[in-house]
């Protein structure tokens, strides 16, 4: 007979995925360069700003950031996008694991169409850096994985803090892998005592 443990999960890592219902097609009418970035054996546009060219999509993709900050985190703040940028993945290609610096929340927003060979995103466990020991896993489990996935799907969009690492992983596909990604920072007045900070003290 099985021993019954209660499990608790402590301070655990939220990973949102969000339907997004409204319009973004505006995204399908991209007609700039992309460029090989040095991690990866995708390509990235060159325009690293590109949520500046379609303003209503970024609203909606930065209030549901908002909606799941004041609704789940819980955080009494405001937010501003910076970066973001359009990606496109070929069969047989991929990018190695990175996080993203400078950038609170990252957002990764899947706007195309995708088949069953569609290459998932992934994503490694931040506390295995801790674990000294490497021992053989019969079935990997929320207590034990240090890998996730997250398949990308018609206008989801998935969530995560940028101090998470990630890849592309190989794209199995002949139809390429389309997607937006973007980072997000708190912006306005927020800290409190010797920790303030406002981000309208640097405006020029």
């Amino acid at each position: 007979m099985k021993t019954k443990f209660e499990l608790i999960q402590l301070f655990p890592v939220c990973v949102p995925i969000i339907h997004v219902d409204e319009n973004t097609d505006e995204l399908k009418t991209y007609d700039g360069e992309f460029q090989t970035i040095t991690y990866s054996s995708c390509s990235q546009s060159k325009d690293l700003r590109v949520l500046e060219r379609y303003p209503k999509t970024k609203k909606i993709l930065l209030d549901y950031f908002r909606k799941f900050s004041n609704e789940v985190l819980e955080y009494n703040s405001d937010y501003g996008i910076t970066t973001s940028w359009l990606t496109r993945t070929k069969e047989g290609q991929s990018s190695n694991f990175h996080n993203h610096k400078n950038s609170f929340w990252s957002g990764v927003y899947y706007y195309d169409d995708y088949d069953g060979d569609v290459a998932d995103i992934q994503f490694t466990n931040p506390l295995s850096i801790y674990n000294q020991y490497e021992l053989n896993i019969v079935n990997p489990n929320i207590a034990n994985s240090n890998l996730s996935y997250i398949t990308p799907s018609t206008n989801s969009l998935v969530l995560f803090p940028s101090y998470l690492s990630h890849r592309i992983a190989e794209h199995q596909s002949k139809k390429i892998r389309r997607s937006l990604a973007f980072n997000i920072v708190p912006v306005g007045s927020y800290g409190e005592y010797d920790s303030s900070y406002n981000t309208n003290w640097f405006s020029t």
